[in-house]
């Protein structure tokens, strides 16, 4: 069965809050189909977008708010249903994630969640930043209190 961005996620410190500046960060994409199953291949066209937020409160009063400045974002196809993706933010400022799939009809849907908005700090500790950094787990820990 094809891929299906309503049904396909994304999930790791790239696209929560709290992560570390100056230190690549990392998050995957779940391929699913219509049925909710993980696929096992690759080769799905999907599309990464990250952008620095920039606040209304970050501009000068009587300049124009500038355009939001794009982050480059590695993909590597596992060739297994999921896709490994790295950027680097270099700021203490927060970023619009957009991950979207390429449909059959040629549109570029947004997959579950997404657009995501993750927070950079310079308190955080880098090692947060990795699948298995302790941002993951705090995370977890944190949602399941609230549920």
């Amino acid at each position: 069965m094809n891929t299906r961005p309503g049904k396909s996620l994304a999930y790791g410190p790239g696209i929560l809050q709290d992560i570390s500046v100056g230190h690549d960060v990392e998050f995957v994409i779940q391929a699913r189909n219509d049925r909710c199953e993980n696929r096992t291949s690759g080769r799905d066209p999907f599309t990464v977008i990250v952008h620095k937020i920039v606040k209304d409160e970050d501009v000068p009063e009587g300049e124009m708010k500038p355009e939001p400045e794009e982050i480059d974002v590695t993909m590597v196809d596992n060739d297994d249903g999921t896709y490994s993706c790295k950027y680097l933010n270099d700021t203490e400022n927060d970023c619009k994630v957009q991950i979207m799939y390429e449909d059959e009809k040629g549109d570029n849907v947004h997959i579950r969640g997404s657009p995501f908005v993750s927070t950079f700090s310079t308190k955080a500790k880098a090692s947060d930043n990795t699948m298995t950094g302790g941002i993951l787990g705090r995370y977890i820990t944190k949602e399941l209190e609230r549920i």
